[in-house]
């Protein structure tokens, strides 16, 4: 947790400490990515450059950690590709679908989070 970065925006703004106003923050603070999002591999998951270059950074992370999960375990991916392997996620931001929403050109790129790791390592998902 850090105080809300200046260049995001100006948070005396839309700052006010009661929280019962509409549309004002009652907190300078929040949780920001402190990686530099450009630097993904997305190479490693099979995913052409223009993909890599509009993927929300949730998708991101997560297969990274996804593939640090594998990692850690001794399992490499091509042993993992094709078995059934339970992928549960949950989130709630989907500033990204809103994005896309306004771009059709990007719109082939939106996927959920679960399906993203099951396609990208190749995981046969179990829908119930």
């Amino acid at each position: 947790m850090t105080k809300i970065p200046p260049d995001h925006f100006k948070i005396n703004s839309f700052y006010h400490s009661d929280g019962k106003w509409l549309d004002i923050l009652n907190v300078r603070v929040g949780h920001f990515l402190q990686t530099d999002i450009t630097k993904f591999d997305g190479a490693l998951f099979s995913i052409c450059r223009t993909e890599t270059e509009s993927l929300d950074p949730q998708q991101r992370d997560l297969l990274e950690y996804t593939y640090r999960v594998f990692e850690n375990a001794g399992i490499p991916l091509q042993e993992a590709a094709g078995t059934k392997t339970g992928v549960y996620v949950g989130s709630f931001a989907k500033e990204y679908d809103i994005i896309f929403s306004n771009d059709p050109s990007l719109q082939p790129y939106v996927s959920s989070l679960r399906n993203r790791i099951g396609h990208a390592l190749k995981l046969i998902e179990l829908v119930l």
